[in-house]
């Protein structure tokens, strides 16, 4: 058992080129000893010293898979600081996408290529500015390959180079999401790498959101959810995460929430604002009568005040279905909706009673 923790632990290895150079490498996933060697170019006893150290200071932990141990991060706070150094490998410039006897190719045309075609990244000199257009194209081509490491390291790109959450929301991952949609529609890859790319892409997002949790709080609260029968969360999740970086508190529900429980968090919870999400068209029917509930309580119910907001892909097709029920607003992008609420509700409200 360790006697003590030294708080100065992290910091001196930060300020060691060898270890931080260890830490850097880790920060994309775990590696193993033969693995850091290969990275960091130093030699085999000095990575195992180094390792052997920082894990006696519970800066990196270890893990034994078969004949072969693998190491990882261990304290959450040396990923912000590994941010402030910034000596990671360029993602974008590293970039390689690996040969593969998948039918499914990452396009650059919009056309799905033939099996087993490799599509090589455009060389970028480490140097020159990422662009919006090289950060979404390298993480479509990532998460299609489930190379969840990766995934991370163009995120901590991102967020190095101070990108704005809605930028990544919607200029990366909906974008990259919305891609691999196209393409199954297309034939050109399957529904398993399409619910691999949308898993990676939700925990990108609790990355994301992590990082930008506001400073300044405000007195509301939101209640977001998919109506029943509605299993995709990204969009939802998404306002849910905008919302919070504007100062809101959020209860968000996920995918799939039966009407009853929907309704119970409502009148329970009393938000100021519910948001609802339906995707296709077999939701509808459940919508409309999920709304008509909510409608009708707060009718009924002086002290309930939230507004009714509904949105997704089949609303977003379909406006027209938007007059049949009894909302408040809608919005077709996280953009949109961001400014809605900041019109509708004010900086300060009074205490509720």
């Amino acid at each position: 058992m360790k006697q003590y923790r030294d708080p100065d632990a992290l910091s001196q290895a930060l300020a060691e080129p060898s270890r931080r150079a260890i830490l850097e490498n880790l920060r994309l996933g775990q590696k193993s000893v033969g693995e850091l060697v290969d990275a960091t170019e130093l030699k085999q006893p000095n990575v195992s010293n180094h390792l052997a150290r920082m894990r006696h200071q519970d800066i990196v932990r270890s893990e034994r898979v078969g004949r072969h141990v693998y190491y990882s991060i261990a304290l959450p706070v040396a990923e912000l600081l590994l941010r402030l150094h910034e000596t990671v490998a360029d993602p974008l410039a590293s970039f390689i996408v690996q040969e593969t006897t998948n039918p499914l190719q990452c396009p650059d045309d919009g056309v799905a290529r033939e099996k087993g075609t490799t599509l090589p990244a455009e060389p970028r000199h480490a140097a020159t500015e990422p662009t919006l257009e090289a950060w979404r194209e390298a993480y479509l081509h990532t998460i299609l390959a489930g190379q969840e490491d990766r995934a991370n390291a163009i995120v901590n790109d991102l967020l190095a180079h101070r990108v704005d959450i809605e930028t990544i929301y919607l200029g990366v991952f909906e974008w990259a999401v919305h891609r691999i949609g196209e393409l199954y529609v297309q034939g050109g890859t399957d529904e398993a790498h399409e619910h691999m790319a949308t898993e990676i892409t939700e925990r990108m997002m609790g990355r994301v959101a992590l990082y930008y949790t506001p400073i300044a709080t405000k007195p509301y609260r939101a209640l977001l959810g998919g109506v029943a029968g509605n299993w995709h969360t990204l969009g939802i999740r998404m306002l849910s995460d905008g919302l919070r970086t504007q100062g809101w508190q959020t209860l968000y529900l996920g995918a799939n929430v039966p009407t009853s429980a929907f309704l119970t968090m409502a009148i329970t919870e009393r938000p100021d604002l519910v948001v609802i999400s339906c995707m296709r068209e077999e939701n509808w029917e459940e919508l409309k009568r999920l709304v008509g509930e909510l409608h009708r309580t707060r009718e009924t119910q002086s002290e309930l005040h939230y507004l009714l907001a509904a949105g997704g892909r089949y609303l977003n097709q379909n406006p027209q279905r938007l007059r049949e029920i009894p909302i408040d607003f809608s919005a077709a992008t996280l953009h949109d909706f961001l400014a809605t609420v900041a019109q509708v509700y004010p900086t300060t409200i009074p205490p509720k009673k």
